[in-house]
């Protein structure tokens, strides 16, 4: 979902937020991710992103520090907040009917609907987050404003996906969550219309039209899913000490900068066709 320090980009992520997701520790098929209260889901969250740490300082990053994770409902959802320096993340009952009515939109029913929710906003952009704190770390820069306009925005988010994926990729639980996710954010991605013009690329539309796709939910979702399907179809070679090397590196092919799952280059289009 976009860097969650842009509130536009964030909202958008309502729409992004209909899709996926499983508990730590848990296979994708005993999804235990629906938390009974917002103390157990500030504990499991907070166990995923340090979780996630310990696997990146394993993979070479040795000075990576952790973040907390607070559970208050906004209307970004999810997203870091680099000034604060925290995770935020919703509570289904504390969303508005409208919100919870777009996750029933796009899933179908009701019961579908929050199982997307669950499945994408207790898990995997929990990960996804977490990546974007790395990514400011790695970056030098002090905070959200710094952050926003210092970075390649499409490789950003095609780089936090990657790095979600890669995490996940390490157990045989998480392998079943993301082969759980897959054709559910396939689905979901399908339902959107494609926002690129024909006579520019993706990387190109998304950098220049970066705030205006933040107040769109259906075009900045059309592009975080793409993001995610891409990480998706790379999984098998997609791995977290590449990744991290990528991050130090001033090489502009660098696996952190997306190349290896999405060509920024590329005619503009669904680059992957995963099972809907």
């Amino acid at each position: 979902m976009s860097s969650s320090v842009s509130r536009a980009m964030s909202r958008a992520l309502v729409v992004l937020s209909l899709c996926m997701g499983a508990s730590a520790g848990v296979s994708a098929a005993e999804c235990a991710c629906r938390y009974t209260d917002k103390a157990a889901l500030q504990s499991g969250a907070q166990a995923m992103v340090d979780g996630f740490v310990a696997a990146v300082r394993d993979s070479g990053k040795a000075d990576f520090t952790g973040v907390p994770v607070v559970v208050e409902t906004t209307p970004n959802l999810i997203y870091v907040n680099l000034d604060r320096r925290t995770i935020y993340v919703p509570w289904w009952d504390d969303m508005d009917a409208a919100t919870q009515g777009v996750f029933t939109q796009l899933a179908g029913d009701e019961a579908s609907g929050r199982r997307m929710f669950d499945l994408l906003f207790q898990q995997f952009f929990v990960v996804h987050e977490a990546a974007h704190w790395l990514q400011f770390q790695a970056s030098g820069l002090r905070g959200n404003a710094d952050f926003l306009g210092g970075v390649d925005l499409y490789r950003n988010e095609s780089e936090a996906n990657a790095f979600a994926v890669a995490y996940w990729m390490r157990t045989p639980e998480g392998r079943a969550f993301l082969d759980e996710m897959a054709p559910v954010v396939a689905k979901a991605h399908a339902m959107l219309p494609n926002p690129v013009p024909a006579d520019t690329t993706a990387a190109a539309y998304f950098n220049s039209n970066y705030d205006a796709l933040g107040q769109d939910p259906m075009q900045y979702g059309w592009y975080q899913f793409q993001f995610v399907l891409d990480a998706l179809a790379q999984r098998e070679r997609l791995s977290l000490p590449t990744l991290v090397a990528g991050l130090d590196s001033e090489d502009a092919d660098a696996p952190h900068v997306g190349v290896l799952w999405l060509d920024p280059n590329a005619a503009p289009g669904l680059l992957v066709d995963l099972p809907r």
